[in-house]
């Protein structure tokens, strides 16, 4: 297996912030277009598909999802689009020998309701992977997921393609620094 697709790189409301606020502007021409299809050319049916595709790209940002990606045994974190890769980062794993989750409670704070409440947060879990030096010294991570089971998932993935070392983080400053 060369790749692992986990979760979804956007919340529901980005989702909704992607596809209304940005996308309304191409909702109001693509509606407008459509109520005088019938009086089109060639023109116009083109400029009415180049609307459409734009706003298709633009749904398939929302739905992105994110993962890993194996490569030449190089270590990607990528971006996917149906389980084909869109974007991709590498990850340097030299003097990194070791990997752990590291847990965290979070808030994220919505837009557009500070109305009727101007504190309206949503608190959840994130599971951030990162990579480690042999005496964990050195902390780097490399990708936050709010499931659990998928931040599982990953480490296998990354301790069964790579020579990293799944372990619980501590840092042992004892025997000098990196």
């Amino acid at each position: 297996m060369d790749r692992i697709v986990l979760e979804g790189r956007f919340t529901t409301h980005q989702k909704l912030v992607i596809l209304l606020g940005i996308g309304s502007p191409l909702l109001i021409i693509i509606l407008t277009l459509l109520i005088k299809l019938p009086a089109y050319n060639f023109i116009g049916y083109f400029v009415l598909l180049f609307f459409l595709s734009i706003y298709s790209v633009l749904v398939a940002i929302a739905f992105m999802k994110r993962g890993f990606y194996k490569k030449n045994s190089k270590l990607y974190k990528a971006s996917f689009i149906n389980k084909k890769v869109i974007l991709k980062s590498k990850i340097i794993l030299t003097n990194k020998p070791k990997l752990s989750i590291l847990k965290f409670k979070k808030y994220q704070k919505y837009a557009w309701f500070n109305v009727a409440n101007p504190d309206m947060t949503s608190e959840f879990n994130s599971f951030e992977i990162n990579i480690l030096s042999e005496n964990h010294t050195i902390r780097e991570p490399i990708l936050f997921l709010k499931n659990e089971n998928n931040a599982n998932n990953a480490v296998t993935f990354l301790t069964e393609n790579f020579s990293l070392e799944n372990e619980i983080f501590s840092p042992d400053f004892s025997t000098g620094i990196a």
